[in-house]
């Protein structure tokens, strides 16, 4: 019983070892085996009289025979001497001793036991492997005949200690007799009783993998920073020349400018690029603001100067994204319209901003060219359509977890300031609001968006703290309003006619304000989708806001698009069930779980034969001033 302790303690050591994270690979494909079987090979080898007697009478020095016989017949007697019964059945002893001798020699590494003489008595098929000696030649060799003297002075001081009772876990590289030189583990584990140390158990496991792994891991750090050295090298002398190149340019921006002060005061006020071309195409006069428009014609903006020319300057270097890789094909579109004066042509250039190029006859044959930077309205119409695609991963936002969290805490900043900006612009601006109505109008948005965009953000972060969204009294045709502010762009941009059936009466209900716009602008934008199908000249929308004694405030958003296929139209709220490529099915799920959690239903109107409509109510509805 004691030697089953022992030999569990060493499965234990054993195991706890070989599960290190420098040891993962070799757990992963042995110590999960091990650990199952542990307590199986202590049984077997705690009953096994074989094992038992080799141990013992290498002990007190009288066994120079390890025979089957000899073990069987000392094993015979040393039964009936422990148990006082001369019935027990060797033969289940003996099949126990197989059994243990069978899951040892299944383990991928060398295990078995060495008494205190420095032989062996038990040892798997591992050990015969390595050291191409069959188990009976094994069994009861010293280890100083086993080993090369090599060997033995690498793991003599290691013996020396585990005999001593100190257990020993070292990795060591050395060459076997199988002429394979490895890198092991090795685990050493004295067999101690009674105060008294017996022998010790081994393991003995490959990690030449490893090491090799590990080896050709530092050379590869070793090759990479040699790379990212010569990198730097590279990049510092590329910044000294850009930080020179950018000097001669600032010079000589400096005295393009000096050259151009005979302009004409007029033209240098206004805001948008002046060009007066003759009727030959030839520049006439121009203004500093075209050159800031187009940087890449500076220099280039002399008297005499075709318009064809400027264009191919323009774009043969880059700053016209339409013409990169087509700067021919583009020139010619780009004469036809300045010949046949068709209106204002839109021009985005390579770095995003966006020009406006109006272009028009005068009496005498010439061309006026205004450059307009509409940059700022590009971008508000790509916010919008951000804002849009925000208001869509919003209704994915269950997976955001700690990030967007983190996310709304590092804009709700920004924002402030955006506010705050805002807000001093327009005090400054309070005596002058008739001169700069459009400039107060926008700053007075801005605000309004600032604010709403921070109040997303806070619902953004009570969605990940889990908390429960604050409910208040709000107009839903108010909301309906704010939300096709943000989707009038996009009706436009597709051609979509739309008509918005409102009450004029405030339709009140108890709702969370942000999670509504979200229900109304995700139907909508679904509508828009459908309609991309149909042609340009049918696609219409309709939102109609109703309040109804009976199911209270009713909001339906019907189209008469593609509609939707009656394969499923059953799992239309089914999470990841869509028919657009790029979609994700979560849309509708999450807007039908938003109005259920506001005690209303969301549904599809099955009645409707054109198109689609899609209908959810609001209980506790009331009217303004009712």
């Amino acid at each position: 019983m004691r030697f089953r302790y022992r030999f569990s303690a060493a499965c234990m050591r054993w195991s706890g070892d070989s599960c290190g994270a420098e040891e993962e690979g070799f757990a992963g494909s042995f110590m999960g085996s091990w650990l199952e079987m542990r307590s199986m090979i202590m049984v077997s080898l705690s009953g096994s009289l074989v094992f038992r007697f080799r141990r013992d009478m290498n002990r007190i020095g009288d066994a120079p025979d390890f025979s089957p016989a000899n073990a069987r017949q000392a094993g015979e007697e040393r039964a009936v001497l422990r148990t006082g019964n001369p019935d027990v059945d060797f033969s289940r002893l003996v099949e126990e001793n197989n059994r243990l001798q069978q899951i040892v020699d299944a383990l991928p590494a060398m295990t078995g036991y060495v008494d205190l003489n420095q032989r062996i008595v038990f040892a798997n098929r591992q050990l015969e492997s390595w050291y191409c000696l069959s188990r009976d030649d094994l069994i009861g060799m010293s280890l100083r005949d086993l080993f090369t003297d090599e060997h033995y002075h690498t793991v003599e001081t290691l013996l020396e200690q585990v005999l001593s009772g100190k257990e020993v876990s070292q990795e060591s590289t050395i060459t076997y007799r199988d002429g394979v030189c490895r890198d092991v583990h090795l685990n050493y584990i004295p067999d101690v009783q009674d105060g008294r140390v017996l022998g010790y158990f081994f393991l003995v496991r490959d990690i030449s993998t490893r090491k090799r792994a590990e080896r050709e891991l530092r050379q590869a750090y070793e090759k990479l920073d040699e790379r990212i050295r010569h990198a730097t090298a590279a990049l510092e002398s590329s910044n000294r020349e850009l930080r020179e190149e950018i000097r001669i340019r600032r010079e000589t921006e400096e005295q393009l400018r000096a050259n151009q002060e005979w302009l004409d005061e007029a033209l240098e006020s206004m805001t948008d690029g002046f060009l007066l071309f003759d009727s030959d195409g030839c520049l006439v006069a121009s203004n500093s603001r075209i050159v800031d428009l187009f940087p890449s014609i500076r220099g280039k903006l002399n008297p005499g100067v075709s318009f064809r020319d400027l264009l191919r300057i323009s774009a043969g270097s880059g700053e016209v994204r339409e013409a990169v890789g087509r700067v021919d094909e583009w020139l010619e579109e780009r004469m036809a319209d300045y010949l046949n004066q068709k209106g204002s042509v839109e021009v985005q250039l390579s770095d995003g901003r966006w020009i406006m190029a109006t272009d028009r006859r005068t009496r005498t044959g010439g061309v006026v060219g205004l450059r307009t930077d509409i940059t700022e309205r590009k971008q508000a119409e790509e916010k919008i359509r951000q804002q849009q695609e925000q208001m869509a991963a919003v209704l994915r936002r269950a997976s955001m977890g700690e990030m967007a969290s983190a996310l709304a805490h590092e804009l709700s900043q920004p924002l402030t300031a955006i506010t705050y900006y805002a807000r001093g612009s327009l005090r400054r601006l309070e005596n002058c609001r008739d001169r700069y109505p459009e400039v107060v109008d926008a700053l007075e948005k801005s605000t309004r968006e600032a604010e709403r965009a921070k109040a997303i953000l806070s619902h953004v972060g009570e969605f990940v703290r889990n908390s429960v969204p604050s409910v208040n009294e709000h107009d839903m045709v108010e909301i309906v309003n704010a939300v096709f502010e943000l989707a009038e762009a996009s009706l436009r941009r597709n051609g979509i006619k739309w008509r918005k059936n409102l009450p004029n009466a405030a339709v009140l209900v108890q709702v969370n304000r942000i999670e509504m716009e979200q229900v109304v602008f995700n139907l909508i934008r679904n509508s828009i989708d459908s309609l991309k199908q149909a042609p340009s000249q049918d696609r219409f929308l309709s939102v109609s806001v109703v309040r109804d004694s009976r199911t209270g405030c009713e909001v339906s958003v019907s189209d008469n698009g593609s509609g939707i296929s009656d394969d499923i139209v059953g799992r239309l709220f089914e999470p990841y069930v869509t028919t657009k490529d790029s979609g994700l099915g979560m849309g509708l799920p999450i807007s039908r779980t938003i109005v259920e959690s506001h005690g209303g239903r969301l549904r599809v109107d099955e009645s409707c034969t054109t198109g689609a409509r899609l209908i959810f109510n609001l209980p506790d509805a009331r009217i303004d001033g009712a």
